[in-house]
């Protein structure tokens, strides 16, 4: 199992998890739980997390991919149709490998051999913040009701966490905090859900001011002009938060929450914007 976290954030959206993944009957780590999906023309781009069994996972991703990199990204309605396709395709599959089998018999067939799986698709369109999530077995589709999302064995004690340190419209910088203290908090107390965490941000499509200057080292333009909206962090950087706000945890445990809130804020400040902004 693992643990994903979504939160909106005023110029961003940030995905965060942690890197245990089922594959069959074992378990492993993996950075690839967070996927970048690129639309033609290699501009627009939704992030998808997944949280459950990697080979339908991986499977359904790989499908979206494919999917999209023959069509413009379109609207909301759109992205959700793809994501819709891609699941389809993969249940499909499965029914032909088992002989044509009923969609009943296939629900069996996926809680019997662990198959299934929960995507969270996080996006820009129609000049608004999107963090969805897909069931494979169910096929239940969810919107955010609040400003964030949390799927996995971990959800009750993130949500818990999320509910008492974040709120609407947060700088990204504090997103980021905040949501590598969530999965560190989960990873401490929650069994089968293991190190090293891993993060990842979308924002909206822009177009990069030139204006002579020079670029950043780690800014990268894409086709037109655009600066990438996703950025993946690095596990140096990571790190360096979780310490951080470790120390601040320790040194607040006998504050309340604002108390902690408005330490956790002041760190973020000093981190450096997104670049992608």
């Amino acid at each position: 199992m693992t643990i994903i976290v979504g939160l909106v954030c005023r110029n961003s959206i940030v995905l965060a998890n942690d890197s245990q993944q089922s594959r069959g009957d074992s378990k492993e780590t993996t950075r690839f739980k967070i996927r970048a999906i690129e639309f033609k023309g290699r501009v627009d781009k939704i992030l998808v997390a997944q949280a459950g069994t990697a080979e339908t996972s991986t499977a359904i991703i790989n499908n979206m991919a494919k999917l999209a990199s023959s069509q413009s990204m379109g609207d909301e309605n759109q992205v959700r149709a793809l994501v819709r396709q891609a699941i389809r395709q993969e249940r499909q599959r499965l029914r032909q490998h088992n002989l044509d089998c009923s969609m009943e018999e296939l629900s069996r067939i996926i809680f019997a051999h662990g198959l299934n799986c929960t995507l969270m698709t996080a996006f820009y369109a129609s000049g608004r913040a999107f963090l969805d999530t897909y069931d494979f077995d169910t096929g239940l589709e969810r919107e955010r009701e609040r400003w964030f999302r949390c799927i996995g064995i971990g959800e009750t004690l993130a949500n818990y966490i999320l509910a008492e340190l974040s709120e609407p419209d947060m700088d990204d910088r504090l997103g980021r905090v905040t949501a590598v203290h969530v999965i560190d908090k989960v990873i401490q107390n929650v069994r089968d859900c293991f190190e090293p965490i891993r993060i990842a941000t979308i924002a909206p499509k822009a177009e990069f001011p030139y204006g002579g200057s020079s670029l950043p080292d780690d800014l990268v333009i894409l086709p037109g002009g655009f600066i990438d909206p996703v950025v993946f962090y690095s596990r140096e950087a990571i790190e360096e938060i979780k310490r951080a706000v470790r120390l601040i945890d320790a040194e607040t445990k006998k504050q309340t929450v604002p108390g902690l809130r408005s330490r956790m804020l002041s760190y973020a400040e000093t981190l450096p914007r997104n670049v992608a902004i």
